[in-house]
């Protein structure tokens, strides 16, 4: 199994029009920032994954409640810069939060690290719900799926 799936397409026929407008870091700095190429991984890997980001998910919750709870103000202000005048809201215990993202390297041998837990950008949003679906649409990938709903060569 091809595990790299390369876009079809050139990048900036990919990302024009409407994907430019809603993707419009597809570009930074000059330099293409959306990768040129998909992934595929395997249902065992996806249950891996989910279970992995799950467990990350309860590691940053648990950190940020032992913050909320146990760390005095002038540690927050003083060692992690939150202004004293948002100490109150840093407090205050939400459910959890809006979106959360992390990004996942599966090593040889099927060893997951995380490397990127992004809670605080709202790319992940547009990432998550649009851009997976924008570049199945524009048929970027020379594969299909059979009958089974596998992805084939």
């Amino acid at each position: 199994m091809n595990r790299i799936l390369p876009f079809d397409k050139p990048h900036d026929e990919i990302f024009a029009g409407e994907r430019a407008e809603q993707i419009p870091y597809h570009r930074m700095y000059g330099k293409q920032y959306c990768l040129p190429a998909a992934v595929r991984y395997s249902e065992k890997e996806i249950e891996q994954l989910m279970y992995a980001s799950e467990i990350i998910d309860s590691i940053y919750l648990s950190t940020l409640r032992f913050a909320q709870r146990y760390l005095p103000d002038a540690f927050l202000t003083q060692q992690l810069g939150v202004p004293a005048s948002l100490i109150p809201a840093a407090r205050m215990e939400v459910p959890g939060h809006g979106v959360s993202r992390q990004d996942f390297i599966l090593a040889p041998g099927g060893k997951i690290k995380c490397i990127e837990n992004n809670t605080d950008t709202p790319t992940g949003i547009p990432e998550a719900s649009y851009l997976a679906r924008e570049l199945r649409k524009a048929s970027c990938w020379s594969w299909t799926r059979s009958s089974s709903g596998r992805s084939t060569t």
